[in-house]
């Protein structure tokens, strides 16, 4: 039988780091996979905000 640890897909990437480099680029879908693991780290809401404060990170998906 497997091993469990085997089905890992990938590591685990730093929050912190991910959330200092989107203040100068746009995140990778890996990156943002990682936030949307961790949501429960992070104000999550259901409509885009009107006017988001600088050095904010907004994640909105459009579908309805």
């Amino acid at each position: 039988m497997a091993d469990r640890a085997s089905y890992n897909l990938a590591p685990r990437l730093d929050i912190e780091q991910i959330l200092l480099e989107a203040q100068h680029r746009w995140l990778r879908p890996a990156e943002i996979c990682e936030i949307l693991r961790n949501y429960k780290k992070f104000h999550i809401t259901s409509e885009p905000p009107t006017r988001p404060p600088s050095m904010n990170i907004n994640v909105y998906c459009g579908y309805s």
